[in-house]
């Protein structure tokens, strides 16, 4: 069995909200408004969604919007790389939770 380790969890935050957001071992110095799962280029998929005014989740596509109407860029980053499928769709629940 082959396991591929080409899954990451990432995060966008809102350079708008500054501020200090601890979430377990985390900390921000911006609003985390999104965390998600991914592997290729899926990080940078929402900002085009916005731009269409499409996707499911209205709450990160409006802030996407706001925050490029303000002349910025929403804050994203991987905050963990190289992790299998199954371990990604564990640790999204799990940060989401929190």
């Amino acid at each position: 069995m082959n396991i591929l380790f080409s899954s990451y969890i990432y995060v966008y935050l809102n350079p708008l909200k500054n501020g200090c957001y601890k979430y377990g071992k985390h900390q921000f110095d911006h609003e985390p408004f999104y965390i998600g799962k991914g592997s290729d280029n899926r990080i940078n998929v929402h900002i085009r969604e916005a731009k269409r005014n499409a996707g499911t989740n209205r709450h990160k596509t409006n802030t996407i919007s706001k925050i490029k109407k303000s002349g910025h860029e929403p804050i994203r980053f991987k905050l963990y790389e190289n992790i299998t499928e199954l371990s990604a769709n564990r640790l999204e629940r799990f940060l989401i939770a929190r």
